[in-house]
């Protein structure tokens, strides 16, 4: 017997070991993710990219629960848009690191038109910081 086909045995006999383990050590794997993201960005975003040219059904359904659960989101989004297009609102640069190419933050949904710019880096690491406040509440 290979190790594979022993591995594969044992998973098996033991179905919900490796999915206690990994809620167990959630934060840990997250981690291992992040790290692996920075080393290699483009990589993950090819995979993203196939991943949703291969299965748009299902990202297409997964964004339509999205907003409709985040209808004032939608509305916030939508709204700064229009206000963009239109020129009431300019573009600012990064609040952290300067960067031009950038991307409104809401901290409040109910002002749609009131956002911080952030670039993309600095974005994603705003909301993991909110995601992780929400997490710790509801631990």
């Amino acid at each position: 017997m290979t190790k594979a086909e022993s591995d594969k045995r044992w998973r098996e006999k033991n179905p919900d070991y490796l999915k206690n383990y990994y809620q167990k050590n959630k934060e840990k794997f997250r981690e291992y993710g992040r790290k692996r993201y920075e080393k290699m960005p483009e990589e993950y975003n090819e995979k993203g990219k196939k991943y949703r040219d291969e299965n748009k059904d299902k990202y297409r359904e997964m964004t339509r629960i999205w907003r409709e659960l985040n209808p004032h989101k939608v509305k916030a989004h939508n709204t700064l848009h229009v206000a963009l297009e239109n020129g009431s609102v300019v573009k600012e640069i990064c609040l952290f690191c300067n960067n031009v190419d950038v991307e409104g933050h809401h901290e409040d949904y109910n002002k749609p038109l009131e956002v911080i710019w952030l670039c993309r880096k600095h974005h994603q690491a705003e909301h993991r910081k909110i995601h992780k406040r929400i997490r710790g509440r509801n631990e």
